[in-house]
């Protein structure tokens, strides 16, 4: 008894489990790439404290040179008081008004150009500081959105992580479940290949016993009609004896003896090779019963196993277009049209539908509507992603 080339052997099986193993090892491999990037975003945002700080340093030295403008002013302003008293001292040693006049000019002009040097530094330090609080709120802002997109992209790697944990859970589960029920199905194959050979080798024992009786049978048939040829010579020995001798009683008496013996013994081995015909009809009937049921248990198992090779195909296939979906980089989250939890009901329905189906096939097999709901279940989640998948491709291709 072997199984098609189509049906999944137990390696293949383990090769699907390590496969699935390797998506998982890929999706930490994921996880762990976010991680870094969360990490530079986090030293991007030391970086820019760092730029506040030397902004605010700077701004500190604009300060300072403010305060030193303003003391050359004050300087200068004291100056301009001991000129004017030297200047009044002076007017009473110059001799001529042309000279004070002059002079008068050009102090004059010199405050005008140090007052012109004082408002332009007034400007200049006033569009500083403007400068330096919008930069500073920038900065606050950025700071904002920093500290939220933080929490946004940890808040979406636990919930991530949490799902992933709990798919993974599921998946081992759902495995088990497969590999336990294909373990006893192997292991209902194996018994049912054992009873078969025990089965054929009965069969070749009873076709032997049935030719060996067949044989006796016609031995015996052969000895019966040999019987009957003799008792037909002996009756007509006897009868020529009679017809020569004189009749003695003892002797007739004997001879009837002799023939009523063989004639019991003739009707005796008939009846016993009647007997064993019936017998060996019946016993043929009834092995050929139960190699029907064999063969008929057979078939069905190995439906049962291309079923459920066709569903865990689909499973996976569920399983991966739901993980591509939870880690595709999608801008706008709002523009997706199918989403992963789209595709994680319509995963869990296949996979219940699976389970009640393969659990109402093996427990209650005369359960008919039980059977027909599982099965109208699972074309309910295979419905669902076929549209997943169309509407994945409207989304991914008709865009272009």
């Amino acid at each position: 008894m072997s199984f098609g080339e189509d049906n999944p052997t137990f390696e293949e099986l383990m090769e699907v489990v390590q496969r699935q193993q390797e998506v998982i090892e890929i999706f930490e491999q994921q996880m762990e790439a976010s991680r870094e990037e969360c990490l530079k975003i986090a030293e991007e945002s030391e970086k820019k404290s760092e730029i506040i700080k030397l902004m605010e340093t700077s701004e500190i030295l604009l300060k300072s040179e403010i305060e030193s403008l303003r003391n050359e002013k004050e300087e200068a302003t004291d100056q301009k008081t001991k000129k004017k008293r030297e200047e009044s001292r002076e007017d009473d040693e110059l001799e001529t008004v042309e000279v004070l006049r002059m002079k008068c000019k050009e102090m004059t002009y010199k405050l005008e150009k140090q007052k012109t040097q004082q408002t332009s530094l007034e400007v200049e330090i006033e569009t500083q500081k403007k400068n330096n609080e919008f930069i500073r709120t920038e900065i606050e802002e950025e700071k904002r959105r920093h500290i939220e997109e933080k929490k946004r992209l940890t808040e979406n790697l636990d919930s991530l992580e949490k799902e992933m944990y709990q798919k993974c859970e599921e998946l081992q589960k759902n495995l088990s479940k497969t590999q336990i029920q294909l373990a006893e199905i192997k292991t209902e194959l194996e018994v049912k290949e054992h009873r078969e050979k025990q089965l054929e080798r009965l069969y070749d024992d009873v076709m032997t016993e049935i030719n060996e009786t067949r044989k006796e049978k016609s031995a015996v048939m052969v000895r019966c009609s040999s019987m009957t040829a003799e008792n037909a010579e002996l009756k007509a020995k006897v009868q020529q004896l009679r017809a020569r001798l004189p009749r003695n009683d003892q002797d007739i008496e004997d001879m009837n003896k002799l023939l009523g013996d063989q004639s019991h013994l003739i009707s005796a081995l008939r009846e016993e090779t009647k007997l064993l015909a019936r017998k060996l009809e019946i016993d043929s009937r009834d092995y050929r019963q139960t190699i029907k049921t064999l063969k008929h248990d057979k078939r069905e198992l190995e439906q049962r196993i291309e079923t459920l090779s066709a569903f865990l195909n689909i499973l996976q296939l569920l399983i991966l277009f739901h993980v591509y979906l939870q880690f595709e980089p999608i801008e706008h989250e709002s523009v997706r049209v199918i989403t992963p939890n789209m595709v994680g009901f319509s995963l869990y329905s296949f996979a219940g539908s699976l389970s009640l189906y393969f659990i109402s096939d093996q427990y209650l097999k005369e359960e008919v509507i039980l059977k027909s709901w599982s099965i109208v279940l699972s074309m309910c989640g295979f419905c669902s992603l076929t549209t997943c998948w169309w509407s994945a491709y409207k989304e991914k291709f008709c865009n272009l």
